[in-house]
């Protein structure tokens, strides 16, 4: 498996969304692997697990489906 620098990971371009980080104010942001039922469920109604690839913060957040 090839280690990538932070931000340089290949994904898709669907698991970027346009949000900024609250804690370092970077843009580079994507949607986190669920890691609970209640996060499942939740992201059914639109709150999605998100995390920066900057500093690693990780929040929900709500994204209009």
């Amino acid at each position: 498996m090839a280690k990538y620098p932070v931000g340089l990971r290949p994904t898709a371009q669907d698991s970027r969304i346009k949000v900024k980080c609250p804690k370092c104010r970077s843009e580079q942001v994507r949607c986190s692997t669920t890691n609970s039922l209640t996060e499942k469920f939740m992201s059914y109604f639109g709150r999605l697990a998100v995390r920066c690839d900057g500093c690693y913060h990780r929040w929900q957040h709500w994204v209009a489906k």
